[in-house]
């Protein structure tokens, strides 16, 4: 039990570091674009505009997805937990 609790708090640090990594990412490049659309034309600004969209709802959906494998982990875990309370086997 103790080696699956150690694979599953891994797993949600991995899955931690991930989005804390697809954050940065999405500010760095944010600030990329905003720091063109400084010097951009109008048509060139929506584009910008247009892609800045696009990267959140991207980031949005990446971590939606990061944030229901962490409950997944955590849900398994729980059951395992429950399963061997109710078999009597000592956590």
């Amino acid at each position: 039990m103790a080696q699956l609790k150690a694979k599953a708090g891994f797993t949600i640090q991995q899955i931690e570091r991930k989005m804390a990594e697809t954050q940065s990412q999405l500010d760095a490049k944010v600030k990329k674009m905003e720091e063109q659309m400084k010097h951009a034309g109008e048509t060139r600004k929506a584009k910008l505009q247009k892609r800045i969209h696009t990267i959140k709802e991207e980031y949005k959906l990446r971590t939606a997805k990061l944030k229901q494998a962490s409950k997944l982990v955590h849900e398994a875990l729980a059951a395992e937990v429950e399963a061997e309370e109710h078999a009597g086997v000592e956590v």
